[in-house]
């Protein structure tokens, strides 16, 4: 089948340049890669015409899904892969999803692997992805399912296109869309993607719109709410040696990486939170559950993921992967780990010694106020919001003001006195940067 990957983009020729080299590193090489540039940056033309036969199309500033369309339209393939500009493909991503295609399946995709390159601590976050996605696993049940790895059939996907008007969550918009009328998912078995965790992301800086739209799609798919369908088992395998070749396209040591195994239960897990180092915290996953690494040490060895996350600790290139503990790290190196070097505001909740279930209970009720949560520990801005110390705190996407910070705050101290009702608190706090300076926002759950 000939394939197609169509790479939305404005101004960020050298992540695309990275993304780019990731493409023309594959095992089955794609027919043809189609760039639409919504920006106005000269350097991305220089980009593109380093690559031979990149296809270079403009969109005028009109947003993502606009782009995205007129990379459809232009499209030859029988088969579309999006990617993101800011990611790179595992080096097998293309022959993964045209195994999964048959007669029957109009989308495939694939587990990802978050990371930000330049946090001072680098983590990996596996993330399988939900094996089979429902209208309620998505909408309800916080299924995601990353955009930029995916692939479609181009007829299919051409039935339904991108909204034009949305500059975010097109996504989660038009998978809505895709599974309410039937059309067939299918996981490819694999990880495909490795996924930059930065402030300069679309999910980062509009947290707030997608869940705006999130809720339009409930209201609109399922306004009468609906029980989310059971997980099925099954396993994805993480591929070492890719992953590694992946990582350095991003100047991180894949040599360096290391994998442990994983505690499998929640309740498990939550004994040794509060006690573990930052290397050995991973986000809330898809699915409830937290895994806390024992790391292998030197003898690594691929893992298996079943429905949770594992991570590593990857050290950077020609210098080591000290905690900021260690190294007196400067506030605008705290800043960008904590993604507030440009304007916005995060929200934090502290969750010091939580159970299993209290755990369980606040990551169901987080998920409408911010799309995706990380753990973030012993961070010294977080512990100046909250004013004492905080061993473990979870940690929103960025919103874009303050004000939508305030609201989000308002929403999780509702899930938080549910959930550590007669815990000594304060619980969720806020940190907001604006013209330069930071500022805390008001704490409550006392």
């Amino acid at each position: 089948m000939r394939t197609s990957v169509v790479i939305a983009t404005r101004d960020r020729a050298a992540m695309l340049r990275v993304c780019l080299e990731s493409i023309a590193a594959q095992s089955v090489k794609a027919d043809e890669v189609i760039v639409i540039d919504d920006g106005a940056d000269a350097a991305t033309r220089e980009v593109c015409a380093a690559f031979d036969g990149v296809q270079l199309f403009a969109s005028g500033g009109r947003g993502i899904g606009f782009a995205r369309n007129i990379g459809l339209d232009a499209a030859t393939g029988e088969i579309l892969l999006v990617q993101d500009d800011d990611d790179v493909m595992l080096p097998k991503r293309i022959e993964d999803h045209l195994r999964a295609f048959d007669d029957g399946v109009d989308v495939t995709f694939g587990g990802w692997v978050n990371v930000d390159p330049l946090a001072p601590i680098v983590r990996l976050a596996f993330v399988p992805g939900h094996p089979a996605p429902t209208l309620a696993s998505l909408l309800l049940g916080g299924a995601n399912v990353a955009h930029g790895g995916m692939a479609f059939r181009t007829e299919v996907l051409r039935r339904h296109r991108y909204d034009d008007g949305l500059v975010v969550a097109c996504d989660v918009d038009i998978n809505a869309r895709l599974l309410a009328a039937g059309c067939r998912f299918r996981h490819v078995g694999a990880f495909v993607l490795l996924r930059r965790m930065h402030g300069g992301s679309v999910t980062t800086q509009h947290a707030d719109v997608q869940t705006a739209v999130k809720e339009g799609l409930r209201a609109r798919f399922l306004p009468q709410g609906g029980d989310v369908p059971p997980i099925p088992p099954g396993s994805v395998p993480i591929d070492v040696t890719a992953l590694r070749a992946a990582l350095q396209r991003f100047g991180l040591d894949g040599a360096k990486l290391v994998l442990g195994t994983a505690v499998k239960t929640l309740d498990a897990a939550s004994a040794r939170l509060t006690a573990t180092s930052p290397r050995g915290v991973l986000p809330l996953g898809d699915v409830g559950f937290v895994d806390v690494l024992a790391p292998f040490g030197d003898d690594v060895a691929p893992a298996v993921v079943r429905g949770e996350m594992t991570a590593g600790v990857v050290p950077r290139l020609g210098r080591g992967g000290a905690a900021a503990s260690d190294t007196g790290i400067d506030p605008d190196t705290l800043l960008r780990d904590i993604g507030l070097v440009e304007t916005g505001a995060r929200v934090f909740i502290a969750i010091d010694g939580a159970e299993g279930d209290r755990l369980v209970a606040l990551d169901r009720g987080l998920k409408d106020i911010s799309p995706q949560w990380r753990f973030s520990a012993g961070h010294p801005l977080i512990e100046t919001c909250f004013g004492r110390s905080v061993g473990l705190a979870l940690t929103s996407n960025r919103f874009g003001t303050a004000a939508a910070a305030e609201r989000a705050m308002r929403a999780a101290l509702r899930v938080t006195a549910e959930v550590f009702a007669g815990k000594r608190g304060p619980h969720v706090a806020g940190l907001a940067h604006q013209d330069g300076k930071l500022f805390a926002l008001e704490v409550g759950g006392e």
